[in-house]
This record gives structure tokens, sequence and C-alpha cells, in this order.
């Protein structure tokens, strides 16, 4: 077998980073919202979280988005709260 030798470059581990992160952010918003259920996260990131987490908090309670998404989001956290 050859090799051509060429590492992925900047623009390919930029893309990797992004696609990550659009991934983690929407799938941690269950975990989040299980430590706040348990008591786990102090009241002094309250804001932080807040601003963190506020596109989610659109995502489920605003009546422009649609309803599979609403339903979505809802049903992922259900599950983490045990509901």
């Amino acid at each position: 077998m050859t090799s051509s030798g060429k590492q992925p470059g900047v623009a390919f581990w930029a893309t990797v980073v992004v696609v990550c992160l659009l991934v983690a952010y929407p799938v941690s918003y269950g975990p989040v919202m299980w430590l706040y259920g348990k008591e786990f996260v102090p009241e002094s990131l309250d804001d932080a979280f807040g601003i963190l987490y506020y596109p989610m908090y659109l995502a489920m309670d605003s009546r422009s988005s649609p309803v599979w998404l609403r339903h979505s989001v809802d049903s992922y956290t259900g599950f983490w709260m045990g509901l």
C-alpha cells in the first residue's frame, strides 16, 4: 500500500470540532437538567447556564418552533429527569 503522507489540515480539524460541538451541545442539555433536578448545580451558575442553554429553552417553549422539535427536546429532557 502506498501512503500519500498527507496529514489532515486545519480545515479538517476545524470541521471536526464544529460537528462535535453541534452534537455535544444539544446532547448535554439532558444531563445538565438532571444535575439541576438533583440540585447538584450551585445557584451561582444559574445565570451562566441560563445564557448557555437559552436556545434550547426557546426550542422547547417557543410557539414558533416546530412541534417535532418541541416534543423531541421535551422527551429527551423527560428521559433524563425520570419523567
